[in-house]
């Protein structure tokens, strides 16, 4: 079985929505990257997440505007083998998944944009009474991917997936992740 997903959204004017882009829907001990600052001066609406980007926390990437990509091959493994578990929902429901996953999201008109703070670091000395202000530019690509394997079942009527992937920012691979998460596939 091969599933593709495309998502995408911006949000302008007055009442802006932050999306922050990373990690896995209904994630079980899902964590949340602080190294991703907002705008200076932006103030937001709502904070959403857009999940489904594997191999990395939530907010790799936020911005008012995200574009995301899922690609999964799902193999019903036992009914490939031909084993008839009509009977038994945690084998008829079971499938191993290999999937790859690319997204970015940014602020304003595009990601390469000057004024987008993914390519900006404040550093303060002393951080508690800064002396010293140090704001420093520097490029990292936008643009985001993870790749992975895992399995999905249900057991007791629940929906559960595992994943294990890898994310790649800037060009480097990242420390593999492991993900549980409960509900549906895309």
């Amino acid at each position: 079985i091969l599933a593709l997903r495309a998502s995408a959204a911006s949000s302008f004017g007055s009442n802006k929505i932050v999306y922050y882009l990373g990690g896995m829907e209904n994630w079980v001990f899902s964590k949340f990257d602080q190294s991703i600052p907002l705008p200076d001066g932006e103030s937001f609406s709502y904070k959403v997440l857009a999940p489904h980007l594997r191999g990395f926390d939530n907010n790799i990437r936020n911005g008012n505007t995200f574009v995301l990509s899922n690609t999964e091959v799902r193999l019903p493994i036992f009914r490939f083998l031909g084993f008839d578990h009509n009977h038994v929902s945690f084998l008829r429901n079971f499938q191993l998944t290999s999937f790859f996953d690319i997204g970015l999201a940014w602020y304003g008109l595009g990601p390469d944009a000057e004024d987008n703070p993914l390519n900006t670091v404040t550093v303060e000395s002393p951080p508690d009474n800064p002396v010293v202000i140090v704001e420093a530019r520097y490029f990292r690509d936008p643009l985001v991917l993870g790749y992975g394997f895992g399995f999905r079942t249900t057991l007791l009527g629940y929906f559960l997936k595992f994943d294990y992937a890898w994310g790649v920012e800037t060009g480097q691979v990242q420390d593999p992740k492991f993900y549980f998460s409960l509900g549906m596939d895309f």
